[in-house]
This record gives structure tokens, sequence and C-alpha cells, in this order.
């Protein structure tokens, strides 16, 4: 199990909100096992069981599980609707 430490806040959205709802959680950390992950909350809360393994310190920085940066990169800028297109039809 690896555990990231110290995120200073950590975003999740849950099944209880909207996908406007983050739910922040402050001084969080996460545990995770190959793309599996396997606890999530305010790291003084952290069950003992996911306290072992590898650690990785946040320093203090944000964290968002699960999010995918899905815009474009300057090389694909521009209109790109046959793109979408094609890639749901699934090229």
């Amino acid at each position: 199990m690896t555990v990231l430490t110290n995120i200073g806040i950590l975003y999740q959205c849950r099944a209880d909100g909207t996908q406007a709802d983050v739910h922040p959680i402050r001084d969080a950390a996460v545990a995770w096992s190959g793309d599996r992950i396997g606890w999530v909350g305010r790291e003084r809360e952290m069950p003992e069981s996911f306290r072992h393994g590898e650690t990785i310190d946040a320093r203090g920085r944000m964290g968002v599980p699960g999010l995918v940066d899905c815009h474009p990169p300057l090389a694909l800028a521009g209109w790109r609707a046959d793109v979408f297109v094609a890639q749901l039809g699934g090229a």
C-alpha cells in the first residue's frame, strides 16, 4: 500500500452530491495499491492497516484523486469537432 500524507486540502466527488460538490478534506491522506484507492480521509483518522508501506509527503499541497486534466495541448488548438466525432466512433 502506498500512502500520500500531509495533503493540505484534498477534494473529492462523492455519490451524495452533484459534480459541483467537491467535499474538501483538510489535513488529508490517500492510500492506494496499484490502480485502486483503498482509503481517503483525514490523516489522523487513517486506520493502522494503511500506515505501512511506502509513504509520499505531499508537503501541504492540494490533492484531487482521479482528476484528469482534459484540456487539449496547444499543439491541438483550434476547432476539433471532427476529431471528437471520430473518437466517439472509436478512432
